[in-house]
C-alpha cells in the first residue's frame, strides 16, 4: 500500500475546493467523496487537502493508496499504527490477531478520540463490476464509519461510487478547471500566450488537468512553449473533432486522445516501445523492472534511464516516492491509449520474466504480510494475459522450480479472498482440457470453495477433476480427489458415502506408496468414526495416522491428529490427557502458522476450562481468528456451540441473545439453514428460561 501522496506540482485552485474544505472542517462529517473520470485531478485535490490537514484542524493524517488492492487486514494495521502512535509490540500483535469486527471496533474508537484525516486514494480498485466491495472488511469498515463516524474524517477518491456509499451527502463529482485556473496551469507548465488565449485554450480542453498537462508539455517540447504556434498542430481540425463528440465525458476523452496522439507521434520507436511495455505493469515498478523491458538490458541501462527521463519530462510517466524507494507508473488513461489495438505479447513475456526472477528470490515466511506474495501474484497475472494458464497455476500452486508454495502461504495466512480471485480468473479464462494441470486446478479450486462452505460448487469441481485424473491415469490425483469428496460428504453429514470415498482413496494411496495421503485418509476415517460415536475405532485410526505423520515429518498432519485425539479423549472425559494433546497441537499449529487449526484447538482448550470466564476468553480468541481468516461457518458454529453457553453461565443474557442473532444472520448469508434453525432454537430456550 502506497502511503505517500503525489507531489503537488503547479497547483491551481479548483471550483470545488471551498465546498470540500467546509465539509472537512465540520467534525460531524464522516466521509467526503471526490469522484470523477481519470485525469480529472482527484488525487491532486486530495493531496492538496492532505497538505492542508493542519489548517483544517486535523492532528495527524494518513495517505492510503489502495490501487494495489491490499486485503483489509493490511489496511487496518496501517491505520491503527499511524493514529494510535505509541503502540507496544504486544498491542500490535493483539490487533493483528483480532477478528475483522474487533479490528474495526478499535479503529472506530481510535478515529473518534482525536481529529485525524484518513485519505483513501483510488477506492474504485476495491470494487467489483457491480460497484460492490471485493473484501467484506472494507464494506464493514466504511458502512460502520458512515453510520458511527465523528471527530475524524475519511476522504476518498474514486472513479466509481460504491453502492453502500450512495447516501453520503458530502460527495462531489469533480469537473474540469475553470477557464482562469486552466489558463494559469498552462502558464505554470511553461506555455506562453495572452491571458485570454490561454483561458480559451483551456476551455477547449474542458479544463481537464491531465489533458492540459500533456498539451502544455507538448507545446513546450515542440513549439518553444508558444501558444500562437498551435496552428501547426492542426488546432482547427481538433476543435471540429471535439465539437463532434457527444457528452461531457466523451468530449474530454476525445481531447485527451488527440493530445496523446500528438505526443505519441513525436516519440521515437524505442520510446514508443518502452512506454507500451511499461504500461503492462499493474503495480508501481522499479528502475530494474523498467530496464528488464529493454533488449540487451545490461548494455543499454544508461540509455534506458535517459528514455525514462524523457517520458517523465513529457508527462507520459509518473515518478513516485523518494530516491531510496523510487517507483514509476503509467497513468491508467495513458496506458489505455498506448495499448489500444496493440499486440502486447512481448511486453507481458518480459514482465513475466522479471517477476519470475523476483519470485525465486522472494521467500514466503509464515509471519509475512500479503505484500510478500506480489511477485508471485504479478507473475500469475502476466501468465494469464499470455494464455499460459498451466504455467500460471504452477507459479502459485506447485511450490517447485525454486519458488515457495504461494497457495499454501495464502491459505495459512487466511487470505481466502485472494485465493478465490486467483482461481476464479483461471475458471473464467482457461478452456477445458484433459490434462493433469487442469485437473489440479479443478481440485484446488474445489478446496477453496469448500473452505468457503460452497459445498455444491466444490463437489462439481472435484467431479470434473476426478474424471480427468482417471482419463490421464493419475492415480495419486484420483486418490486426493476421492479424499476431498469424502471431506465434503462428511461435512454434509453423509457419513456412509464419505467412508466409501475414503476407503477408495486409502486403497489407491497404499497401492502407489503415498504415505502422507494414507495418513490423511486414516485421520479422516477416524473423524467419521468419532462422529458415529465409535470412539475406540476412531482412536485406532488416529494412532495409525499419527505414527505415519511423524515418520514422514508432516508437522501439520501431526497437529491435526493430536487435536482429533484430544477431541476423543474429551468425549471420553479423560480431561487431563485431552488437555495435553491440545497443548501439543496448539504449539505445532503456531509454529507452522496454521490459523484455522489454532482456532479450532482454542475451542477444545476452552471446553475443558472449569471457569466460564477462562472458557469465554478461549472462545473469543478463536472467534477473532475465524473472523480474520474469513471462515464464516466456524464463526456461526462457535457462537452457538461455545460462546452462547459461556455467556449464559456468566449471566450475560443480552450478549447471548446477540450472539444467537449474529449466528442466525451468518447462516442466512452463507446459505446454511442449520445455523439459522439452531440459533432460533437457542433463542427460544433463552427467552423461555427468562
Amino acid at each position: 500500500m502506497i502511503t505517500l501522496p503525489p507531489v503537488l506540482k503547479k497547483w491551481q485552485d479548483r471550483r470545488e475546493l471551498e465546498i470540500v474544505q467546509g465539509w472537512l472542517r465540520n467534525e460531524a462529517t464522516a466521509i467526503v467523496g471526490l469522484q470523477g473520470i481519470g485525469g480529472i485531478g482527484k488525487s491532486w485535490l486530495a493531496a492538496y487537502l492532505y497538505e492542508q490537514s493542519t489548517e483544517l484542524g486535523f492532528g495527524a493524517v494518513l495517505w492510503a493508496d489502495v490501487s494495489q488492492q491490499p486485503e483489509f487486514l493490511a489496511f487496518a494495521k496501517k491505520v491503527y499504527q499511524t493514529f494510535a502512535r505509541t503502540l507496544s509490540p504486544e498491542q500490535e500483535q493483539r490487533f493483528a490477531a483480532a477478528g475483522t469486527t474487533e479490528q474495526i471496533n478499535v479503529l472506530l474508537h481510535c478515529l473518534r478520540q482525536q481529529r485525524y484525516l484518513l485519505v483513501v486514494d483510488n477506492l474504485e480498485t476495491l470494487l467489483n463490476l457491480e460497484q460492490q466491495w471485493r473484501d467484506p472488511g472494507y464494506h464493514q469498515f466504511f458502512s460502520r464509519w458512515l453510520a458511527q463516524g465523528q471527530t475524524s474524517a475519511v476522504l476518498v477518491t474514486t472513479r466509481e461510487q460504491p453502492r453502500s456509499l450512495r447516501e453520503v451527502p458530502t460527495w462531489r463529482m469533480l469537473e474540469g478547471l475553470n477557464a482562469v485556473a486552466g489558463g494559469k496551469l498552462l502558464a505554470a507548465w511553461g506555455v506562453e500566450g495572452g491571458e485570454a488565449s490561454l483561458q480559451q485554450f483551456s476551455q477547449l480542453l474542458n479544463g481537464h488537468p491531465l489533458t492540459l498537462k500533456l498539451a502544455a508539455t507538448f507545446l513546450v517540447n515542440y513549439c518553444d512553449g508558444q501558444l500562437r504556434e498551435a496552428e501547426r498542430l492542426k488546432l482547427t481540425e481538433f476543435e471540429q473533432m471535439a465539437k463532434r463528440a457527444t457528452g461531457e465525458h466523451r468530449t474530454v476523452e476525445t481531447c485527451l486522445e488527440w493530445i496523446l496522439q500528438q505526443h505519441w507521434e513525436r516519440l521515437n520507436p524505442q520510446q514508443q516501445t518502452l512506454l507500451q511495455n511499461l504500461s503492462v505493469y499493474r503495480v508501481p515498478f522499479t528502475i530494474q523492472a523498467a530496464i528488464s523491458m529493454v533488449e540487451d538490458a545490461s548494455e543499454r541501462e544508461l540509455e534506458t534511464r535517459q528514455q525514462l527521463r524523457e517520458l517523465i519530462t513529457r508527462s507520459l510517466l509518473e515518478e513516485l516516492g523518494q530516491a531510496t524507494n523510487r517507483r514509476y507508473q503509467v497513468q491508467a488513461a495513458i496506458a489505455h491509449y498506448v495499448q489500444w489495438n496493440v499486440d502486447l505479447t512481448q511486453a507481458h513475456q518480459k514482465a513475466a520474466a522479471y517477476f519470475d526472477q523476483q519470485s525465486r528470490q522472494q521467500r514466503l515466511m509464515a509471519a509475512d504480510e500479503e505484500d510478500a506474495a506480489i511477485p508471485y501474484l504479478e507473475l500469475f497475472h502476466h501468465c494469464c494475459e499470455l494464455g499460459a494458464y498451466a504455467t500460471a497455476l504452477e507459479v502459485v500452486y506447485y511450490g517447485t522450480d525454486g519458488r515457495d508454495d504461494c497457495d499454501q502461504f495464502l491459505a495459512l495466512r487466511g487470505y481466502s479472498a485472494t485465493r478465490y480471485q486467483l482461481y476464479s480468473r483461471l475458471g473464467d479464462s482457461w478452456p477445458p482440457e484433459t490434462s493433469k494441470p487442469f485437473a489440479d486446478f479443478q481440485k484446488v479450486f474445489g478446496d477453496v470453495l469448500q473452505f468457503l462452505k460452497q459445498s455444491s460448487e466444490a463437489l462439481n469441481r472435484y467431479q470434473e477433476a476426478l474424471q480427468i485424473y482417471r482419463q490421464v491415469g493419475d492415480r495419486l490425483g484420483e486418490a486426493n480427489t476421492l479424499k476431498a469428496i469424502g471431506d465434503v460428504l462428511q461435512f454434509l453429514k453423509q457419513s456412509s458415502e464419505a467412508l466409501n470415498r475414503y476407503q477408495e482413496a486409502l486403497q489407491i494411496y497404499r497401492q502407489v506408496g503415498a504415505r502422507l495421503g494414507e495418513a490423511n485418509t486414516l485421520k479422516a476415517i477416524g473423524d467419521v468414526l468419532q462422529f458415529l460415536k465409535q470412539s475406540s475405532e476412531a482412536l485406532n485410526r488416529y494412532q495409525e495416522a499419527l505414527q505415519i505423520y511423524r515418520q514422514v515429518g508432516a508437522r501439520l498432519g501431526e497437529a491435526n491428529t493430536l487435536k482429533a485425539i484430544g477431541d476423543v479423549l474429551q468425549f471420553l472425559d479423560q480431561r487431563d490427557e485431552a488437555l495435553n494433546r491440545y497443548q501439543e497441537a496448539l504449539q505445532i499449529y503456531r509454529q507452522v502458522g496454521d490459523r484455522l487449526g489454532e482456532a479450532n484447538t482454542l475451542l477444545g482448550l476452552g471446553s475443558l476450562q472449569d471457569d466460564p470466564v477462562s472458557a469465554l476468553d478461549y472462545f473469543q480468541s478463536a472467534q477473532q481468528i475465524y473472523l480474520q481468516i474469513g471462515d464464516r461457518y466456524s464463526q456461526g458454529r462457535n457462537l452457538l456451540r461455545f460462546i452462547v453457553n459461556a455467556q449464559l453461565q456468566l449471566g450475560q443474557v443480552e450478549a447471548a441473545i446477540a450472539s444467537c442473532e449474529a449466528a442466525s444472520a451468518i447462516g442466512t448469508a452463507i446459505g446454511v439453514p442449520v445455523l439459522r434453525d439452531y440459533a432460533a432454537q437457542k433463542l427460544a430456550e433463552i427467552q423461555g428460561a427468562n
